[in-house]
């Protein structure tokens, strides 16, 4: 669900213009665009460290607001490393979440450029595999404890059928293996009563720990919202 992708926050900066934006499965939401609030205000001594101060703020607090789990600051030069130093003085935890990188723009033009570099990337796999990895678990618990779950394909299929399906895990190998064995619309046909019945679909990736743990069930399970006799 949606929720669960907006945890990465952007920030592209540069002297006296940042841009701030939320990363969502569908690309970025833009949050605010600070322009020059430094001259606009008559303070003209603002610039520099005051302004690395209110972004570091900002930063904070769209953070403890949107419970952000990741955060690219992007700046050309060296102001990122400026508004880092202070969050690191002011707000040491929001501080760990940041990975640096560089963007010669601010506004919708840097925040592109931001997607496209590696830094960025790596930040948005290590950011899906936690995610997968805690799916995986939840499941493997319920599992542990014989409860909400069900895996391999007649037993989830019973489940989608009953409506019981909270969420459901697919693997991609799996999704792989139906497409050669040209039974892909059996899976398909899964999960459209799964996403009709307002559960959530989950692909995992066996280029983890996680996924291949699931591959190992049949690469296919469910958490129930009820138990089925």
């Amino acid at each position: 669900s949606q929720d669960q992708a907006e945890k990465i926050l952007l920030v592209a900066l540069d002297r006296e213009e940042v841009s701030y934006a939320l990363l969502t499965q569908s690309g970025y939401k833009m949050l605010a665009d600070v322009v020059g609030e430094v001259e606009k205000k008559g303070y003209g001594e603002m610039k520099g460290k005051d302004f690395f101060g209110q972004v570091s703020k900002q930063i904070h607090d769209y953070t403890e607001r949107f419970k952000i789990q990741n955060i690219v600051l992007a700046s050309p030069a060296f102001w990122k490393e400026d508004v880092l130093k202070v969050l690191k003085s002011k707000f040491s935890e929001t501080a760990k979440k940041i990975t640096l990188a560089t963007c010669n723009n601010t506004g919708k033009n840097g925040m592109e450029e931001i997607l496209k570099r590696d830094e960025v990337k790596t930040v948005l796999k290590q950011d899906r595999t936690t995610k997968e990895t805690q799916y995986v678990e939840e499941v493997f618990k319920e599992i542990s404890k014989d409860g909400l779950a069900a895996y391999g394909f007649e037993e989830v299929q019973n489940a989608v059928n009953a409506k019981a399906v909270k969420f459901l895990l697919v693997t991609d190998e799996t999704i792989q293996r139906y497409r050669e064995e040209e039974k892909y619309q059996e899976l398909d046909k899964l999960m459209k009563i799964v996403d009709r019945t307002d559960g959530d679909i989950h692909i995992i990736s066996t280029d983890h720990d996680a996924g291949k743990k699931l591959q190992g069930l049949g690469g296919i399970a469910a958490l129930l919202r009820f138990r089925l006799n």
